[in-house]
Order: C-alpha cells, then structure tokens, then sequence
C-alpha cells in the first residue's frame, strides 16, 4: 500500500485493487474514537484472532440501532459504545 492506493500482489503494472486510499473526515466528528493517542473517525486493533473497530457516526442510524458517536464492530457484529479492550 502507499499514497496512491493498493497495488495488487502480481506486480506494479498492473492496475490497483483501490485506486485512492479514503481518508476519515475533517469535520462534524467528536473524535471519540481513538488508539494510541490518535483521535479519527475510526480505530482498528487485534490480537491476531480477532479484531475491533470503533467508529464514530454523524447521525444514528435507526436501521441497525446505532446512536450517533461511538460504535463498535467485532467479527461478532456492530454493537453501540466503545469497543471493549482485549484482555491478556
């Protein structure tokens, strides 16, 4: 991956699988979602089996129950709040 998307693994010439790489937005965010010290519109960690994205959204979004702000996806599904850390 670099600056001008994702190249595929066959080599350079070929065409690239995303053609630019999508940046969180600059504004109408809370920036409650952060890892390492870095506050986004989303945070993505794992422990090598699973994973954890917290999101946060601009408006709820009645369909899947999810309030504005922070929201939680996990390979078990999307859930509301923050993520729960992994434990050791």
């Amino acid at each position: 991956m670099n600056a001008s998307g994702f190249n595929p693994p066959c080599g350079e010439n070929e065409v690239p699988y995303i053609e630019f790489v999508p940046a969180p937005p600059s504004s109408g965010l809370s920036g409650k979602a952060s890892c390492d010290g870095v506050r986004n519109g989303y945070c993505y960690t794992s422990d090598g089996e699973s994973f954890r994205i917290t999101f946060e959204l601009e408006k709820a979004n009645r369909q899947l129950g999810l309030p504005k702000g922070v929201n939680c996806a996990t390979e078990n599904g999307i859930t509301p709040g923050v993520c729960q850390a992994f434990t050791q």
